[in-house]
C-alpha cells in the first residue's frame, strides 16, 4: 500500500489523471438528473385513461394493454424512473398503495379486487365479490382494511387484505327503503380516516332498469354508522365522484352529469335523532357529528347526554360540547362530577380537563385522592391537561404515603402526561423530608426521562434510604445521559443495599446497553466519523467530496516533499 501510495505521489500524469476522474465522479450526481429530467415524464398519450397511486416511497403507475390485462410500472426514486413489474390480467379500474407500507398495494378491477404484499412483483386476486365493482377506498392508518363499492351490492368491507368482506348494512344508505344498492363513490377523508363520504342509488324499473340516485351520506366512526348529508332531487342523475373539501370534515365535493355540486352535513340532518337511538355506537356517532357540524345549537342536546349509561357515547357527548366551545355546559360537568356513576364522574373529569377548569382543580383533586380506579385515572388526566401548578401540586400529593395504590398510579400516569410542567416541581421534591414521596417523586422522574433531572437523581444516589436510592437508579437509567452512566457506575462499586445495587447495575446495563459500550468510551476521532457518517449523501456532499479528494491528490507531492525534509 506504502509503494503505491509513493508511485502516484511521483508520477504527475497519473495524479491528475485520478484527480479529474474523481471529479467527473463528483460532478455526475449533479449533471446526470438535470441531463434525464425528460425520461422522468411518461410520454403523451402513454398512460391516458389511468391514474397513479403515490406512496411515500414507492409509486405505482398503470395503463390498459391489448387483452384485457393492464400494465403496472413502479418508482422507488419518487418518480425519477419507472420499472415494470408484475401486470395484471384485468383491466384495472385504481390501484392504491398503503403509506408507509407500499409493498402492499391494493388495485381494482370491474370484477375483482387484487392484491400484492411485494410491491406489486405478483398479485393475487382477493376473495369473491358479490357483483361489479364500482370504487375502492384503502385506509392507511389500519393495513389491510379497505372498502369496496359495488354496481348492486351496497358496500362491502374487508379486515383482512381482502381475503373476505362483509356488508355495511347500515339502512340509513338506503334511506330507510329497500332494493339493489348501488354505490357510485367512497372516499376517505386524508385528514381523518374515521371521517368517510359515499353516494348511492337503487335500481328501479323491471324490463328496462334505472338507476335513481339516492344521496350523499358521511360516516365518522369508520364507516360503521351512517348520516344523510344530501338527498338527491327527483330526476337527479347519478353522482360519478366524490372529494373531500380542504379544512372540513363535514363538507363534500359531488360530480354528477350536471357538474359540481358542494354539499355539507347539518343540524338537522336527523342528528338530534339519532342521540336518541337505541344503538349506542349510533348515538355516540352522532355526538361527534354535531361537534364536527359545529352549530352550538345541538349544545343543549349534547348536554342532556352527559348521564348516558355508555362509556363511549359519554366521551363523545364531552368532546363534542369542547369543540363547539360549550363553556355553559361547565356548570352541568362540574355537577356531574357528584353523580353516583362512576362512568358518569369519569367523562364529567375528561370533559373538564378538555376546557382546562382550573375551577375544578379541587374537586378533581378529591377525585383523584379518594375515588375508584377510572374516575381517578381521568382526575388525573384532566389535572395533567389543565396543567396549572395547582393542578401539578394536585397530582404529587397522591404519591406520599397517605396516598392509596390507586391513586398513586393514577397519579403517575397524570405526570407523565403532563410533561415538562411537572419536572421541576419532582425535582423539589426529591429533597423533601418524606422518603415515600421521594422514592415516588424519582419514579415520576424516570418516567418522564428529563436530562435536566440528572444532577438531582445523581444526588439522590447517596439518599439515607435504600428504596429512594433504588428508584434514582432506575430513573438515571431511563435518562440514559452520560453524567448518569458515570454516577451508576459509582453507585455500584460503592451500593451495600442488595436491592439498591440491583437496581443500579440494571439501570447502568440498560445505559450501556443502548449505547454501547464503544459509545461510552469512543475517541475523538471516532465521533468525528459518526458525525461524518451522519451528513445526509446528496449530489453536493458527494460533489464536495470529489473535489477534497482532487485536490488531496494535486497536492500530495508537496506534503510527501515536507514530511521527507523534516
Amino acid at each position: 500500500m506504502k509503494n503505491l501510495f509513493q508511485t502516484i505521489v511521483s508520477r504527475q500524469w497519473l495524479r491528475v489523471s485520478l484527480a479529474a476522474i474523481i471529479l467527473v465522479l463528483g460532478m455526475a450526481p449533479i449533471g446526470l438528473p438535470i441531463l434525464s429530467d425528460s425520461s422522468r415524464n411518461v410520454a403523451p398519450g402513454e398512460n391516458a385513461g389511468s391514474g397513479a397511486a403515490t406512496a411515500t416511497a414507492f409509486v405505482y403507475q398503470w395503463g390498459g394493454e391489448p387483452g384485457a390485462t393492464t400494465r403496472v410500472e413502479r418508482s422507488d426514486d419518487g418518480s425519477a424512473t419507472w420499472h415494470r413489474v408484475a401486470a395484471i390480467p384485468a383491466s384495472v379500474a385504481e390501484i392504491e398503495a398503503v403509506h408507509g407500507q407500499e409493498n402492499l398495494v391494493f388495485a381494482r378491477s370491474e370484477d375483482a379486487v387484487w392484491v400484492s404484499e411485494d410491491g406489486g412483483e405478483t398479485w393475487a386476486r382477493a376473495g369473491a365479490l358479490p357483483g361489479r365493482t364500482t370504487a375502492m377506498a384503502v385506509l392507511q392508518d389500519t393495513p389491510g382494511t379497505l372498502f369496496v363499492g359495488t354496481e348492486s351490492s351496497g358496500l362491502l368491507r374487508s379486515n383482512d387484505r381482502g381475503a373476505t368482506w362483509q356488508p355495511v348494512n347500515s339502512p340509513e344508505l338506503l334511506l330507510g327503503g329497500a332494493g339493489a344498492m348501488a354505490v357510485s363513490d367512497i372516499r376517505i377523508n386524508p385528514s381523518d380516516e374515521e371521517v368517510m363520504y359515499t353516494a348511492t342509488g337503487v335500481w328501479l324499473g323491471t324490463s328496462a332498469a334505472r338507476l335513481a340516485p339516492l344521496g350523499v351520506f358521511v360516516s365518522v366512526d369508520g364507516g360503521r354508522q351512517w348520516f344523510e348529508m344530501a338527498r338527491a332531487l327527483p330526476g337527479a342523475t347519478p353522482i360519478t365522484g366524490l372529494q373531500s373539501v380542504a379544512g372540513s370534515l363535514t363538507a363534500v365535493t359531488a360530480q354528477d352529469a350536471d357538474g359540481e355540486h358542494t354539499v355539507q352535513l347539518t343540524l338537522d340532518s336527523g342528528l338530534i335523532e339519532a342521540l336518541s337511538s337505541d344503538n349506542a355506537a349510533r348515538r355516540a356517532a352522532a355526538a361527534r357529528a354535531l361537534g364536527l357540524v359545529g352549530s352550538r345549537e345541538a349544545l343543549p342536546y349534547l348536554s342532556e347526554m352527559l348521564d348516558d349509561p355508555d362509556t363511549l357515547v359519554g366521551d363523545r357527548v364531552v368532546e363534542a360540547i369542547a369543540a363547539l366551545d360549550g363553556v355553559e355546559s361547565l356548570p352541568a360537568l362540574r355537577e356531574a362530577l357528584k353523580s353516583d356513576h362512576e362512568s358518569v364522574r369519569a367523562r364529567a373529569a375528561y370533559g373538564l380537563g378538555l376546557f382546562k377548569d382550573t375551577a375544578a382543580i379541587p374537586a378533581l383533586s378529591e377525585m383523584l385522592r379518594a375515588d375508584g380506579a377510572l374516575p381517578a385515572r381521568r382526575g388525573a388526566e384532566a389535572l395533567a391537561t389543565i396543567g396549572a401548578p395547582d393542578a401539578i401540586q394536585a397530582l404529587i400529593e397522591p404519591l406520599g404515603p397517605e396516598g392509596t395504590e390507586t391513586a398513586r398510579h393514577a397519579a403517575l400516569i397524570g405526570l407523565a402526561q403532563a410533561g415538562r410542567p411537572a419536572v421541576q416541581p419532582l425535582v423539589t421534591v426529591l429533597a423533601s423530608g418524606d422518603p415515600t414521596l421521594r422514592a415516588n417523586a424519582a419514579q415520576a422522574l424516570g418516567w418522564l426521562k428529563p436530562a435536566d433531572a440528572t444532577n438531582a437523581l445523581i444526588a439522590a444516589l447517596d439518599d439515607p434510604v435504600a428504596n429512594v436510592r433504588g428508584e434514582a437508579a432506575w430513573a438515571l437509567g431511563e435518562t440514559g445521559t452520560g453524567a448518569a452512566h458515570a454516577a451508576l457506575a459509582a453507585a455500584v462499586e460503592r451500593e451495600a443495599d442488595a436491592e439498591a445495587h440491583a437496581a443500579a447495575n440494571a439501570a447502568l446495563a440498560r445505559i450501556e446497553q443502548a449505547m454501547g459500550k464503544s459509545a461510552v468510551e469512543e475517541s475523538m476521532s471516532s465521533a468525528f466519523l459518526r458525525m461524518l457518517g451522519q451528513v445526509p449523501p446528496t449530489r453536493w456532499t458527494l460533489f464536495g467530496l470529489g473535489v477534497i479528494l482532487a485536490l488531496a491528490l494535486l497536492l500530495a507531492p508537496a506534503v510527501h516533499t515536507r514530511q521527507g525534509q523534516i
